[in-house]
């Protein structure tokens, strides 16, 4: 082996690493997991009841054991995953279509306790034969980590920036 294949063989082998937990770090995988969340809001077309149910649980599915969402603005609160799964169901019937926008401001990761706090702003934009409408809401999103996989524990809805609590509050 020539000393240039040699050196960028070495350089490959001290940069794997780096570059493996970088993409399996704490905050990607926290990331990733907002992007299911999005993903199982989000609606393209009319779907049936089997698709809505399952993009209900999907929903829930990001949330921890026990949880809490908190919407005091808005009266709003539970810790039960039923009443979570309805009111997603509720929302995404109204629409058509949904899409969801994730703008995280800030996510501080205690990795050495697995939990995590982010404030973000989710905005949902929805359209149907009632009109489109446009929600901003800035929430802080607790996350734990529990047998490897990162989920919200606790939502506390900040702000409506922008709509009327459309979203069903």
């Amino acid at each position: 082996m020539t000393p240039r294949r040699l050196a960028v063989a070495l350089a490959l082998l001290v940069a794997l690493p780096a570059l493996w937990t970088g993409w399996s770090s704490d905050r990607r995988r926290i990331e990733a997991r907002l992007e299911e969340l999005a993903d199982a809001v989000e609606k393209s077309a009319p779907e049936g009841a089997l698709e809505a149910v399952a993009a209900a649980r999907a929903v829930t599915g990001v949330f921890a054991e026990p949880f809490e969402i908190r919407a005091a603005e808005a009266g709003f609160t539970t810790r039960e995953r039923q009443d979570l799964m309805r009111f997603v169901h509720r929302y995404r019937s109204t629409s058509e279509r949904i899409a969801v926008d994730i703008a995280v401001e800030s996510l501080d990761i205690a990795g050495a306790h697995s939990r995590a706090t982010m404030v973000a702003t989710f905005l949902f934009r929805s359209g149907g034969p009632l009109g489109d409408s446009t929600e901003r809401y800035r929430v802080q999103a607790n996350w734990v980590e529990r047998e490897g996989e990162w989920k919200i524990d606790y939502i506390d809805l900040l702000e409506i920036v922008q709509g009327d609590g459309r979203l069903g509050f």
